[in-house]
This record gives structure tokens, sequence and C-alpha cells, in this order.
């Protein structure tokens, strides 16, 4: 739907992210650095019904089709824009 993006459920993300092998939840598991999920938005940002939100990485065609449902279910599209709450980034720590 076409609406702003609200909130993006980041320990889903996380997770989906765990199940595609980017990383693993058990030791001795590989990890498949080619995999993952892109995001093309920002918690703010205006989207339009049927704009990619988000591009997923997968070694299987099964994985990544379970990954874009999960995706899909934890970005939250609203209706109304709204103020971005305050950054949690307190400061940039940058090479001088």
């Amino acid at each position: 739907k076409s609406g702003w993006i609200e909130t993006i459920d980041a320990i889903e993300v996380g997770q989906i992210g765990v199940t595609l092998g980017v990383g693993r939840a058990q030791r001795g598991r590989p990890v498949h650095p080619d995999t993952g999920c892109e995001f093309q938005v920002q918690i703010g940002e205006h989207v339009k019904q049927g704009e990619t939100i988000c591009t997923v990485f997968a070694a299987e065609k099964a994985a990544a089709h379970e990954a874009a449902v999960r995706i899909g279910s934890a970005v939250v599209i609203g209706e109304q824009p709204f103020d971005q709450p305050a950054s949690r980034i307190l400061k940039e720590i940058t090479e001088s």
C-alpha cells in the first residue's frame, strides 16, 4: 500500500538475516556473506504501492520468498506523515 514508513522491526530483520545465512544461530554453521536484506527506504519516507522497499539476497528461491513475506510484516506503512523520532545516535566518531 502507499503511505509513510512508520517502523521497521529491526529484531525481525536480524532474525531474517540469520535464516538467510548472514549470521548463524549455532556454532559451526556456515555463514553466507552473499545473502541478506538491503532496504531502499528509511523510516519517515513516503512509498507508493508496488514500490520496492527491500531487496532480498538468498541462496534459494524459497528462502527469498519466505524472507520477503517476513519483511512485509516487519515494515509498518502508515497513512499519514509523522515527525520522525529523535536520533539515538549521540555522537559520531570519525577518523581525523
